[in-house]
């Protein structure tokens, strides 16, 4: 279900060492990863976070969220959430990076905004030392959705730090 893409040309097509997707096969994120000056490595990962569905049963069975459901039940999940499997296996995926000193850029269709209460975007933005590019140079960040003429922000650009002060 679902997938994400990043496409590198150029001379950034030189510069990648690594590429990849989401592991689980649920099409959620791609990555790639550069080397730069100094042996320093950027991952940017393009990811997708499906919509809320509070139940299964409220969902299309088409839809994205219905998709990734059911393949997590197939590897076991008793009652999967596939927003919140998102939330902790992208944690995990740029925890990792970040271990072996890679800075990062996330392009993120969050489906959320940073300030719903317990907002699990800006949980994992800032458990993982991530920064709102965006707003750091426009504040506030421009409205990315409209929907019965309200603007959301719920698509974001996070980085680590030297990605923002870049």
């Amino acid at each position: 279900p679902g997938g994400t893409a990043i496409i590198s040309d150029g001379s950034w097509s030189s510069k990648t060492i690594e590429r990849g997707k989401d592991p689980s096969g649920l099409g959620r994120w791609s990555f790639t990863t550069v080397v730069g000056k100094n042996d320093s490595r950027l991952t940017v990962i393009c990811a997708y976070r499906v919509c809320s569905g509070q139940n299964i049963n409220n969902v299309g069975p088409s839809t994205a969220y219905a998709q990734q459901y059911g393949l997590l039940k197939k590897k076991g999940k008793v009652s999967p959430n596939p927003r919140e499997q998102f939330i902790r296996d992208l944690k995990a995926f740029v925890q990792e990076k970040i271990n072996m000193h890679h800075d990062i850029l996330i392009c993120l269709d969050a489906n959320e905004e940073l300030t719903t209460k317990n907002s699990r975007i800006k949980a994992l933005m800032t458990e993982c030392g991530l920064y709102d590019v965006a707003s750091s140079k426009v504040s506030p960040s421009p409205p990315t959705y409209t929907k019965n003429g309200r603007e959301y922000t719920i698509d974001f650009f996070f980085g680590t730090q030297r990605v923002v002060d870049s």
